[in-house]
């Protein structure tokens, strides 16, 4: 089974996220990670080991879905959430229509930025600086104040926003 560090390690890449819905992702809670020689790789939860490998009626019905077969490693399920959620909020969020104030606003999406060894970081080859997901408020004001480069997608709105952040004055 994967665990954090594991997962981290993984570069998700954006094909194979195009290749499984995000409502299968979150259905059948599996993450495409890569396409290897026209074949698939998930990584599954660890809830759904069991009908994996108990009931071939699940397992067919997950392959239906995604219209191929498929490899797949094993990870926790709620550890594997919390990246189906990060992969599918970051991969292709838009730059437009934030309310945030730029030093440098990125032109690129985060799918363009070259993975690292962690999920939430990306490399920019264009500024030469890792970009951050943010997940929350508190990380985005924090990574703002270390003057990183940020992406956060506002979850009700889906509207996402990658660059350096003015600095934020102490209160």
């Amino acid at each position: 089974m994967l665990d954090r560090t594991q997962l981290d390690a993984f570069a998700v890449c954006p094909p194979a996220l195009e290749l499984v819905s995000e409502a299968i992702a979150r259905e059948y809670r599996v993450l495409p990670v890569s396409i290897v020689d026209g074949i698939l790789h998930l990584v599954v939860a660890s809830s759904n080991v069991d009908f994996v490998s108990v009931d071939a009626t699940e397992f067919k019905r997950l392959q239906a879905a995604l219209g191929r077969s498929f490899t797949f490693d094993i990870a926790p399920h709620v550890e594997l959430t919390s990246y189906i959620d990060l992969h599918y909020m970051a991969a292709y969020s838009e730059i437009r229509n934030c309310d945030m104030e730029f030093q440098i606003r990125c032109p690129k999406k985060w799918a363009d930025l070259m993975p690292t060894g962690g999920s939430a970081v990306r490399y920019c080859n264009e500024c030469e600086k890792n970009v951050y997901f943010c997940r929350s408020t508190e990380e985005l004001m924090l990574r703002s104040t270390q003057n990183q480069c940020v992406a956060f997608c506002d979850a009700d709105t889906q509207v996402g926003s990658m660059g350096l952040l003015m600095e934020i004055p102490d209160s």
